[in-house]
């Protein structure tokens, strides 16, 4: 029963942390397909521009020819962005069984994390549920191997019978007979069928030592993935928005200066590109991040409690009986 209690609190973690990514996931294309959409009105308006100046007289057709590719490209990577966005409102529905609703709120990740490495392993070996259940599996292969021990033992029961009979025999009147013993049973011989049995067992138990050993293999895999994770995006996000606070410094001196004829419409495009791919950068690794976060709960097994999620063992209800 414990072994399968936490089976089940595995499985719920393992839900509500695709639950967790699913949702985040679905937020970062959100903001990727309103990033592409705002770059495409950016072309837009930068063709706009070019053409009323070649018309002017100001520009050639070259410029406008230049535009207009990085406009259709523009409206490509639009079409992609939501193309990913409604693969990922699909991969949410399966998950939760719904659509999202069309208001989406970005979490606030509040939840305190193990400050080392060391410090979340250890909690991970001890809290997990997947590691838990590998525990029962084992102290069951034992009492398995103790009980299958037990036809090598001899049995000794105490066995009291007293009988109350009357006429019986055809003889009339009472007959009361009363007898006592103690009865020694031992099993000699029984075909080998006990001592395979103590054989399977004692393998039972090797195997259910090694699943847990490899289960704590893979539990300190999967913490070291989402702790490396979180710990060099984290680093990363302080490169990425010094890149981009610079890029856009740049950009708008760059279109300043396109303005006045003193840049080329190539280092403005080339700007503008290298702007919004900072952006997108940003905004996949702030996404890669949260969902960092998360796996660092669900490898401890904290995250159920973390998020307040109840999950009680589904009662089996005979309605007709009323028994639970």
């Amino acid at each position: 029963m414990d072994a399968q209690g936490y089976r089940a609190q595995t499985a719920a973690n393992d839900i509500a942390l695709k639950m967790a990514q699913a949702y985040i996931s679905l937020l970062r294309d959100k903001e990727l397909m309103e990033l592409a959409d705002s770059n495409l009105n950016t072309h837009i308006k930068l063709l706009d521009q070019i053409e009323k100046r070649t018309a002017a007289g100001m520009g050639n057709q070259v410029e406008v020819d230049q535009a207009k590719a990085r406009l259709a490209l523009a409206q490509a990577n639009f079409a992609t962005a939501k193309n990913n966005y409604f693969d990922a409102r699909s991969a949410f529905h399966r998950v939760l069984g719904r659509a999202p609703d069309e208001t989406l709120i970005k979490p606030k990740f509040h939840y305190p994390l193990p400050k080392t490495l060391e410090e979340a392993t250890n909690t991970a070996l001890i809290d997990h549920p997947t590691m838990q259940s590998a525990n029962a599996d084992i102290i069951e292969s034992k009492m398995q191997f103790k009980t299958a021990n037990r036809p090598n033992y001899p049995r000794i029961d105490l066995e009291v019978q007293k009988t109350f009979d009357e006429n019986t025999g055809g003889y009339k009147g009472k007959n009361e007979n009363f007898q006592a013993m103690i009865r020694l049973r031992y099993n000699l011989y029984n075909g080998g069928k006990d001592s395979a049995r103590l054989t399977q067992t004692a393998r039972q138990y090797q195997q259910a030592t090694e699943i847990r050993n490899n289960t704590r293999r893979q539990a300190i895999e999967n913490l070291r993935y989402a702790w490396n994770a979180h710990k060099y995006i984290t680093e990363q996000l302080e490169f990425n928005n010094q890149h981009i606070k610079l890029t856009f410094q740049t950009l708008s001196g760059y279109r300043k200066q396109f303005s006045l004829g003193r840049r080329s419409l190539l280092d403005l495009l080339n700007t503008e590109n290298e702007y919004v791919n900072a952006l997108r950068t940003l905004i996949t690794n702030e996404s890669d991040q949260l969902i960092a976060k998360y796996r660092i709960l669900a490898a401890t097994g904290h995250l159920m409690n973390a998020l307040d999620i109840d999950y009680p063992f589904i009662q089996i209800l005979d309605e007709e009986n009323g028994i639970q």
